[in-house]
């Protein structure tokens, strides 16, 4: 599927629905390629590994035309992806859901840094809100 999708450069899907699917065997770069070109994903649950989300996260930090709107990795590691692209990625979401993603603290310092540069404290905090609200909620 996603070797066709990566083919298709005019496909008209805008939403991808793979709530856990088992993903860990896709090609990283054939995964990352797709994604970007999307406007809403649901990565939950799909056992995605560290090299797949390192690979999404480098290609969408040098895509500068992507349409990617809401990203859901409820539950995937993103602890080994670099923060300052991860920070940076985030920026540019409308959308996100990283409840259980294992960020490491200076994963969460860099995202809160870039927020509070683009888009001012009150947002920062908001952020934080919510981060809080998915961590504790079971």
């Amino acid at each position: 599927m996603f070797s066709v999708l990566d083919r298709e450069k005019n496909t008209e899907l805008h939403t991808l629905d793979l709530d856990w699917a088992n993903l860990s065997t896709v090609d990283p770069g054939v995964l990352a390629r797709v994604v970007v070109r999307l406007e809403n994903v649901n990565l939950n649950e799909t056992k995605l590994t560290n090299h797949q989300v390192e690979t999404m996260f480098a290609v969408f930090d040098k895509e500068k035309s992507t349409e990617l709107n809401t990203l859901n990795l409820n539950d995937i590691n993103l602890s080994t992806v670099d923060p300052d692209v991860l920070a940076r990625v985030v920026v540019r979401l409308k959308n996100v859901n990283f409840s259980d993603t294992r960020l490491t603290t200076q994963q969460v310092h860099s995202m809160f840094e870039i927020i509070g540069l683009v888009f001012g404290l009150v947002l920062c905090l908001s952020f934080l809100q919510q981060i809080l609200l998915c961590h504790y909620h079971y």
